[in-house]
């Protein structure tokens, strides 16, 4: 059995066919978290898989490891560029997000990380074919 996808599983497959080859653990209704895949990558500790009875694997979430970073954010910030220039590579242009919501205080530079805990700061890239990101068949964007 050939597993071509992102992190050796593929779109579609069935919580059956995914407890074959590793050990799922229910973490909600649809969803499993696991710590390793058949293509691990050392930069996460734990994937969130959403399996759903309709559409099977449809959603992969990597969590990365812990990372000790100063107030500024600097080392995370540093972390999260070098997968992303990864996934760029591979997908083409990502959009990147750096932003601090309306309302929130944590403001001041040596406030980020503080914005980022409280969930007032937002960091991510995402991979849009709109935006020009060349994605396999396989790929959809989940927001």
């Amino acid at each position: 059995m050939c597993f071509a996808g992102p992190f050796g599983l593929s779109a579609g497959m069935t919580k059956a066919q995914l407890n074959k080859i590793i050990k799922l653990k229910p973490s909600g209704k649809h969803t499993c978290k696991v710590s390793s895949v058949p293509k691990s990558n050392s930069a996460f500790e734990s994937y969130i898989l959403l399996i759903t009875p309709k559409a099977g694997l449809c959603k992969i979430m990597a969590i990365g490891k812990t990372v000790t970073t100063s107030v500024h954010g600097t080392e995370l910030i540093q972390v999260h560029d070098i997968l992303s220039e990864t996934l760029t590579k591979k997908y083409g242009s990502g959009t990147r997000y750096d932003f601090l919501k309306s309302g929130s205080i944590w403001h001041e530079p040596q406030e980020w990380m503080m914005g980022l805990k409280l969930k007032e700061r937002v960091l991510a890239t995402s991979w849009p074919e709109s935006e020009g990101a060349t994605l396999p068949d396989n790929l959809k964007k989940f927001l």
